[in-house]
């Protein structure tokens, strides 16, 4: 066999978003064409269960869930949150025959239990039970596979909870397609190789595993499966595996080649938004590099920062527009820099409509400071509106614990300087860090307070990742108990002597922050959403600088201020 007759069906498991396609898929797919000729399938499956599901549902379900394809409902901030509770309400009547089986409108699956061990895995997938996604696999994925005829099949699992699903559809492949080639991949995959967990690999019913750079990977199996040539990159591991997992380092990905990811045998209109958005790789690694508590400050996934050229990314979005008709997207990485984030903005602003993007950058160190007004203004010139920043805590003393260093003078004017030129920033907070107290906590919810007329705020409890800096020193503090989740997932809870307990840091937030998030204020979370909230395109307006930050925030709410309209969001403590 030669590369040119290799056919690639790349599969994405339920769930990983009902708002938008994940890449990587996407990006294989593309660099498998671009390298080998190769014909590629790409599948998003949570989104194609969710369309067959509701085939056979009540038509109010159907209703229900179709108000988020509305472009009515981004009118304000009430319209999307009542959409909003309707589609969870509806999802969530979908699914109760699967009770205790889930899965939640942000795509988070709940399996079918909460398993200690991985023997409780095991024969739990070998019960002839019928599951919730088992009636779409085996009536339409599989056949759909089976017709495209692939010599491979991938699948990626970006997220620990979409480990059951993947270990369940494999053994559909491994019955109904035992001649085809497996691989399975992704940042949940290399968790568990890099945390020594040999029992989930002899339950893997793949027949190889991609641990660290999937793209080596997989060209890697491409030579073995076409040539027969044995695979020499150590990121491709021969399952079962002969040696004991162990953490390996992480090599730095292919972002230099500007690949465009290939969406275009996904059913873009599937998906719970009036528009399609489409992620872009745009980097990976991180330049600062210090925050104790980051997964990128472990072994296996520390790597060289590697960024694509702004120009290369803006001609990415250029061509998936005149393809697919897309004018939102999501630019991913750990972080990005200001002259890639200028580079992107300069390029797109010569164009006559400025497409609409999201990414991430850190405000951390020096780089809050090399903003300028101008800056921010070009950003929203070439189509930028919103920008992920971690601030992690309103508090100094935790963010110096957390070596997460901010100039908060500095940062308070980025702020400003991004919301007057019509730019949203969108602040991650954590509560519950070791060793935070009351007062802390309070710090953190004064500067929530100041900055939510212009600031989005998601807030989520804080969870150890381990092996990162942090749970190696906590494990060593007999005054800490760290305690792990069910083996499906990677985080651990903590009890600390010095740490503010649950109970009275709920009391706290809901006396400082009460009433702020609103009734429903999940949504918040969900970058597609916010993007779609933000921009209002249907029709799409010329983009325009609001005058001030009160027309702005105007602009974006459209309804009598209060605390329920204020753009302060997230998920609250739970």
């Amino acid at each position: 066999m030669t590369a040119s007759y290799l056919r690639v069906a790349l599969v994405l498991p339920p769930v990983q978003s009902f708002n938008m396609p994940y890449s990587a898929p996407a990006a294989l797919a593309s660099l498998l064409q671009e390298r080998f000729g190769a014909q590629t399938l790409v599948v998003d499956a949570g989104v194609e269960w969710l369309a067959s599901a509701l085939r056979d549902a009540d038509p109010a379900i159907a209703a229900d869930l179709g108000r988020l394809r509305d472009p009515s409902a981004y009118r304000d901030a009430f319209a999307l949150r009542e959409a909003h509770a309707h589609a969870e309400a509806a999802l969530q009547a979908l699914t109760a025959r699967w009770a205790p089986e889930t899965v939640q409108l942000s795509g988070e699956y709940v399996p079918p239990d909460r398993f200690e061990n991985w023997d409780e895995v095991r024969r739990s997938l070998e019960r002839p039970t019928e599951r919730m996604f088992d009636g779409y696999v085996r009536r339409e994925l599989i056949p759909k596979l089976r017709s495209f005829h692939p010599q491979i099949v991938g699948l990626s699992v970006p997220f620990d909870w979409m480990l059951w699903p993947t270990l369940r559809l494999l053994r559909f492949l491994r019955r109904s397609c035992p001649d085809v080639v497996t691989i399975v991949g992704g940042p949940a995959i290399q968790r568990l190789w890099n945390e020594g967990q040999a029992e989930f690999f002899d339950i893997l019913d793949a027949d190889w595993a991609a641990i660290g750079d999937g793209e080596r990977a997989l060209i890697d199996l491409v030579g073995w499966v076409c040539r027969g040539e044995e695979p020499q990159d150590p990121a491709l591991v021969r399952l079962p595996p002969e040696a004991a997992p162990k953490p390996r380092p992480q090599p730095a990905g292919f972002y230099d080649r500007g690949v465009v990811p290939d969406y275009s045998d996904l059913d873009l209109a599937a998906y719970l938004r009036p528009e399609p958005i489409l992620p872009i790789p745009a980097s990976e690694g991180c330049y600062y590099g210090r925050c104790r508590f980051c997964s990128r400050q472990r072994r296996d996934q520390a790597v060289t920062f590697v960024e694509t050229p702004g120009r290369q990314v803006a001609e990415a979005m250029r061509r998936l527009q005149r393809q697919l008709g897309v004018t939102q997207f999501v630019l991913t990485g750990d972080i990005l820099t200001r002259r890639f984030l200028l580079g992107v903005a300069n390029d797109l602003s010569m164009d006559n409509a400025p497409l609409n993007w999201f990414c991430e950058a850190s405000f951390k160190a020096s780089m809050a400071g090399r903003l300028t007004e101008a800056d921010c203004e070009r950003l929203y010139a070439g189509g930028c509106r919103l920008i992920l920043n971690g601030l992690e805590s309103g508090s100094a003393r935790i963010r110096e614990l957390m070596d997460c260093q901010v100039n908060e003078a500095m940062f308070r004017r980025t702020l400003r300087r991004l919301s007057d030129a019509g730019v949203v920033p969108y602040v991650t907070i954590v509560f519950g860090y070791p060793g935070e107290t009351a007062e802390d906590l309070m710090a953190t919810a004064e500067f929530i307070r100041t900055h939510q007329e212009t600031c989005v705020f998601a807030t989520s409890r804080f969870e150890i990742v381990p092996g990162t800096p942090l749970a190696d020193q906590l494990q060593q503090d007999p005054r800490v108990r760290c305690t792990p989740r069910s083996v499906l997932e990677g985080g651990w809870d903590h009890d600390a002597e010095d740490t503010l307990g649950d109970a009275a840091a709920r009391a706290i937030l809901e006396r400082d922050l009460g009433g702020m998030f609103g009734r429903f204020p999940q949504f918040y979370r969900q970058i597609p959403v916010l993007m779609q909230l933000l921009s209002k395109t249907w029709p799409r307006p010329v983009p325009r600088r609001p005058a001030n930050r009160r027309e702005r925030v105007r602009a974006l709410a459209q309804s009598p201020s209060g605390a329920g309209d204020r753009l302060g969001g997230g998920e609250q403590w739970t």
